[in-house]
């Protein structure tokens, strides 16, 4: 059984992991039924608080996207 804070690691990071550069699917999350409004909650707020920015700024989540479709996906997040 996995932990908590690793599948914490792992949805905070699949949607955004390569910046667009290669398809690792991870915008695909399976949640199980008793947890999911849970998660959906405290999914929603990581999502919002990632900053896209200048990549050599140390708040900066991610820096620049492959392309402007890439990008708009990450701002919709």
């Amino acid at each position: 059984m996995y932990s908590r804070e690793w599948l914490k690691l792992i949805a905070d990071r699949g949607p955004s992991l390569n910046h667009g550069q290669c398809c690792t699917a991870g915008s695909r999350i399976f949640v199980q039924s008793g947890i999911y409004d849970e998660f959906l909650e405290r999914f929603t707020a990581k999502s919002k608080s990632i900053k896209l920015g200048d990549p050599f700024e140390s708040d900066s989540y991610q820096g620049p996207q492959v392309s402007q479709i890439q990008f708009d996906v990450r701002v919709s997040l």
